[in-house]
């Protein structure tokens, strides 16, 4: 089935990736991997979708493998079209921490909100005393014994002891300091297959790839890549084992704080 209904308010061509009001036919058009997510949260029925469950049908179906922060980008991609829709108020997608995504459509966004308000006032309820005495002012308070000055000192001592020994343990068996990737220019001496003419392209100084190389990688990632113009600076990275190749696309340069950039990995056999 190319064209199935979110609710009763959109529609969403699998084939165009075009997703639409129903009301007037207002649409945008969706990433390939937007479209996917967007289709296996659909197929959830407002269960929790895991990002590992997002990545597989996104991304790993189609031969790629992205980080998990590729997810949120479309998920926002995906919040933004709804939002240009204005159906962000009856369709949703909903963040669960530590768990994933949900597809929410707008009864069964006001059940959860109504199931909240619910569950909040119930516990208010238990809360709240059932007679409320008045509090005399002949009342003794009553205070908390106060802790020495020593025993304060000793327990910040102790602390700060405590959390040097836990950095020193991170630093030398956990991570140690990120290492630094330095970049060149990637010259190509014949034509550039798939690269646009303001893109550049960067390859590791350690590490280098070929021009072939880059431009089989570039070619893949633009096959899945609507957007791939609006990338222009391209940097590429030869994973240790040799039949993987990551890329990072930008729209800025990495030196800048807002590269805003994505992440991909791919399999080549």
């Amino acid at each position: 089935m190319d064209i199935f209904s979110i609710g009763n308010r959109l529609c969403l061509n699998l084939q165009t990736r075009e997703l639409s009001r129903a009301t007037d036919g207002r649409k945008v058009t969706l990433s390939v991997s937007a479209s996917l997510c967007l289709t296996k949260m659909k197929e959830a029925e407002g269960e929790v979708v895991s990002q590992e469950s997002l990545i597989e049908s996104g991304w790993r179906n189609i031969g790629l493998e992205v980080t998990a922060s590729s997810v949120r980008v479309t998920i926002n991609q995906l919040r933004r079209a709804l939002l240009s829709l204005q159906v962000d108020k009856e369709v949703m997608i909903v963040t669960v921490p530590r768990m994933g995504y949900r597809l929410l459509l707008n009864e069964e966004s006001e059940a959860i909100e109504h199931q909240e308000a619910a569950s909040t006032l119930a516990a208010d309820t238990a809360a709240a005393p059932e007679h409320s005495a008045p509090i005399s002012p002949l009342s003794k308070a009553v205070t908390a014994p106060k802790k020495s000055t020593t025993t304060l000192i000793i327990s910040l001592l102790l602390a700060a002891v405590l959390g040097s020994a836990m950095a020193w343990w991170a630093t030398r068996f956990v991570g140690g300091a990120p290492t630094r990737i330095y970049y060149q220019p990637l010259t190509f001496t014949d034509v550039r297959q798939g690269i646009a003419a303001n893109q550049q392209v960067f390859t590791e100084t350690k590490r280098p790839v070929t021009t072939e190389q880059a431009a089989n990688l570039i070619t893949a990632w633009r096959r899945y890549t609507p957007e791939a113009d609006s990338y222009r600076y391209l940097y590429i990275n030869a994973i240790y084992k040799p039949e993987f190749m990551g890329l990072f696309a930008c729209r800025k340069p990495l030196v800048d704080e807002n590269s805003d950039c994505k992440s991909f990995f791919f399999r080549f056999d």
